[in-house]
């Protein structure tokens, strides 16, 4: 991409197109990046979630039990 000039220099032109390249290069690694960064975050988010139910529902069970044992504890008294 680079056309030198008889002097040796690049036309302003031809630098502020290579300038903005790289800015755009530079853009779309961070945006790559972050996007990786999101999807990461969305997946742990996932697991965390099927953690939760799995604690919820072992919960549940807990609860019932507890109140089964409570009740026939009241029974016996």
């Amino acid at each position: 991409m680079r056309k030198e000039t008889e002097n040796g220099r690049q036309p302003a032109g031809a630098r502020d197109y290579e300038a903005l390249l790289r800015k755009l290069r530079a853009y779309k690694v961070a945006l790559k990046r972050k996007s990786e960064t999101i999807d990461r975050l969305k997946s742990d988010k996932e697991k965390l979630n099927r953690k939760v139910n799995v604690l919820n529902k072992a919960l549940g069970k807990l609860r019932k039990t507890t109140i089964f044992a409570d009740s026939s504890v009241q029974l016996l008294q």
